[in-house]
């Protein structure tokens, strides 16, 4: 298949993904569609924010594909950062790594005892809000290296896939909040400290036009507050209205220009 068909193709079944596919499900369903595109033995999806020290610093993540005998602890997430961190040098730009040469870096060595021999990772700073997420994808054979075509379909494919888990995320939470609301609501995700963990770019927007020094990976201190409060809470600021739904672990937070009907009393 043409590298240009297998692009449409799977940006088709994203697409598709986002409204069928339960957020929980999603990234794995990802794994899974994108092996039928690329190969590789195993792979890694972090999503966090650079923190004060220039580190990643991780919200969540998933490794797919782990041999039996390899566990979280066995294969820390702190060589992934590493890797990670190799590709934040060039954000957006798939890097292929060949970890049984010599010329790979000696801080990716447990890596390499881990089996991987070859890894192409890729990975984005989103100035608003804040977020990184980092992607990778590794062969355990020395033999295999990344093409330069396989390079270029991971890098044009990996900013679908960052909308694609954002827009699943989204959409679902917003339905189980609201399953009969309407309205200019855009939403975010947020967890219980208000460290924002998905956001649409159009509500990132809104904040800012209530708070033009924002850029996140926190919500703005009286969003925090509110949210701290609890669900059904309400904040009404100069330009925008926010409310918050609990959802498990996480809460709901959506957004919309004030209206007229916002400055009325209850009576």
């Amino acid at each position: 298949m043409e590298p240009l068909s297998r692009l449409s193709d799977l940006t088709l079944e994203l697409h598709r993904a986002v409204r069928r596919e339960a957020p929980d499900a999603f990234v794995a369903w990802v794994f899974e569609a994108l092996g039928r595109m690329l190969r590789f033995d195993a792979g890694f999806w972090g999503t966090g924010h650079v923190g004060d020290d220039r580190r990643l610093v991780l919200h969540t993540h998933h490794l797919h594909g782990q041999p039996s005998r390899t566990s979280v602890d066995d294969l820390p997430v702190g060589p992934l950062d590493r890797l990670l961190a190799e590709s934040l040098r060039r954000p957006g730009e798939s890097i292929a790594i060949d970890l049984s040469s010599g010329a790979a870096p000696t801080r990716l060595d447990p890596l390499r005892r881990c089996g991987i021999a070859q890894a192409l990772v890729t990975s984005t700073v989103e100035p608003l809000p804040g977020l990184c997420t980092g992607f990778a994808v590794w062969r355990t054979g020395a033999a295999h290296p990344y093409t330069e075509e396989e390079r270029l379909f991971m890098q044009a494919i990996f900013p679908h896939l960052i909308e694609a888990r954002t827009q699943n995320r989204l959409r679902q939470l917003v339905q189980a909040a609201t399953p009969c609301a309407a309205g200019p609501w855009l939403a975010a995700v947020a967890d219980r400290q208000g460290l924002l963990r998905h956001a649409d770019d159009a509500f990132s927007r809104l904040l800012r036009e209530e708070w033009p020094a924002w850029t996140g990976p926190r919500l703005p201190a009286p969003l925090e507050q509110a949210l701290r409060k609890g669900s059904g809470q309400r904040h009404h600021g100069q330009r925008l209205v926010c409310k918050f739904e609990a959802l498990d672990e996480l809460t709901l937070v959506q957004a919309r220009r004030s209206a007229a009907v916002d400055r009325l009393t209850p009576r």
